[in-house]
């Protein structure tokens, strides 16, 4: 209330009883950019409360009872909207072919071992395989030719023979409703806390889940009698991380969407997702990849999309829109930024963002390499969302080309780096996807929730810069 004088015009005008007691609350960098102010709304003037919000950077205060902010949203496709030039279609069909095809004599069905696996059957690889697939499938059908239709039925099939085993409950490790915390967790999950990545205590369900979201979307959208069969486990897999807890679904299931949280991951103050579940965490809740949150919502859009169901393609619309912008704004570290002190963000990206402790290493190492390839896995037409803008970009690149050459140098095989300098290459092509296509060609193996094929078709896609118009020059 001592600060109502001060807030200036947006609440002068109000009545004595609407004005008192004011509700101070402070706003942290990614609010400010979407607060609408209103008569009732407004920022303090600079300087009269000055409060930094832990991690996050410099806080602004604001005095009002309710928050309102705008966010635009994207409209994404299933593809990227830049179809692949004439000039790169060959050798992508040479990738895509070998990336399909399995061993000589070996069926689609074989796909399903993964299901099975003691050590690969958890659902974190199984949704990375059936992502690799599902994306695959959509390269083939963008492709549209007449070999690509026989590339695109065998990954379709392989991507169906891994997806219906699970949606059936017949793999290895199943997916079960836990009535403690309202979700679905393996059984090896529920029974040891470090199984399957943790996910029995909701550790990265987002992330898991995910990519069976994407890989559902891409079964709907290619075969019109997947979602009758399945619709239940469906919306099942959706509301265990992107329900939205109030309001009616365009296509109700037999699924009651009180049995999960809303939104499980998602904080909605602090904008992007935390991953460690119900764990104690001495330095509080954490994500690693902003990345593969970012894909657990554009995997959500896509199933929406898939079902036609018009509230959850813009439920799912936000979830993404809020992740995005949080990613941009508290793991990417551009020159001069308010948040991070200048010997942390030259860093360029974090590794872990957590609640009482934020580093640039990973849960699996401390290269740069990692803590930037694991903030851009896996690359789908959501990715240009957050490998943006131009500016930043080429900051970070400058940056990853020395760290590249350090870490070749330093390297017993230099060939073990291919997997992540992969991701670099993707993000170069933002900048200069010629030198970026050339560069891939000439790595070895990748990630393996990806394949080259992918990789090659995202920068293919990307469009064609002016290098006199280079935003490395002068960095």
């Amino acid at each position: 209330v001592a600060y109502m004088a001060a807030i200036g015009a947006p609440l002068r005008g109000l009545p004595e009883n609407a004005r008192a007691p004011a509700l101070l609350m402070l706003a942290l960098p990614h609010h400010v950019e979407t607060l609408q102010i209103t008569p009732a709304l407004g920022f303090l003037p600079d300087g009269a409360l000055e409060y930094r919000g832990g991690l996050k950077g410099p806080t602004k205060p604001v005095l009002g009872a309710a928050w309102t902010m705008r966010e635009a949203l994207a409209t994404l496709d299933w593809t990227p909207e830049r179809k692949v030039p004439d000039t790169y279609k060959q050798t992508l069909f040479e990738h895509l072919r070998l990336d399909v095809q399995r061993q000589a004599g070996e069926p689609d069905s074989k796909a399903s071992w993964i299901a099975f696996d003691d050590y690969f059957g958890n659902a974190y690889w199984n949704g990375k395989e059936m992502g690799r697939l599902a994306a695959l499938a959509l390269v083939a059908e963008d492709l549209n030719g007449g070999q690509a239709s026989a590339v695109l039925e065998s990954a379709q099939n392989q991507l169906r023979s891994i997806l219906d085993v699970w949606l059936d409950g017949e793999n290895a490790d199943p997916l079960v409703y836990d009535v403690t915390y309202g979700g679905l967790c393996t059984i090896k999950g529920l029974y040891d806390h470090d199984a399957d990545f943790g996910m029995g205590y909701y550790n990265d369900h987002h992330f898991h889940l995910g990519y069976f979201l994407y890989a559902a979307a891409v079964a709907a959208k290619l075969d019109a009698g997947f979602v009758p069969k399945y619709r239940n486990q469906l919306f099942a897999l959706f509301y265990d991380i992107a329900n939205p807890g109030v309001g009616s679904s365009l296509f109700e299931a037999g699924i009651d969407r009180t049995a999960f949280p809303r939104a499980r991951h998602k904080d909605f103050y602090d904008g992007h997702s935390w991953a460690s579940g119900i764990f104690f965490m001495g330095q509080g809740k954490a994500q690693e990849s902003s990345s593969e949150a970012i894909n657990a919502y554009y995997g959500a859009y896509l199933l929406a999309l898939a079902l036609g169901d018009v509230e959850l393609v813009d439920w799912s619309r936000i979830l993404l829109a809020m992740e995005v912008r949080a990613a941009k704004t508290y793991y990417h570290m551009p020159a001069h930024n308010p948040i991070y002190p200048k010997n942390f963000a030259h860093n360029k990206m974090v590794g872990v963002l957590g609640a009482l402790s934020t580093g640039t290493t990973t849960w699996f190492g401390p290269s740069p390499l990692f803590s930037h390839g694991i903030q851009i896995l896996p690359v789908t037409p959501a990715t240009e969302l957050y490998l943006h803008p131009r500016e930043f970009i080429a900051e970070d690149i400058r940056f990853m080309d020395h760290v590249l050459v350090e870490a070749e140098a330093n390297a017993e095989n230099p060939g073990d780096l291919d997997s992540w300098r992969a991701f670099i290459e993707c993000e170069r092509a933002v900048l200069d996807k010629q030198t970026a296509w050339q560069n891939l060609l000439t790595l070895g193996a990748v990630d393996q929730g990806t394949t080259k094929t992918a990789l090659l078709y995202w920068i293919a896609t990307r469009p064609t810069h002016d290098l006199d118009d280079d935003p490395l020059q002068g960095i």
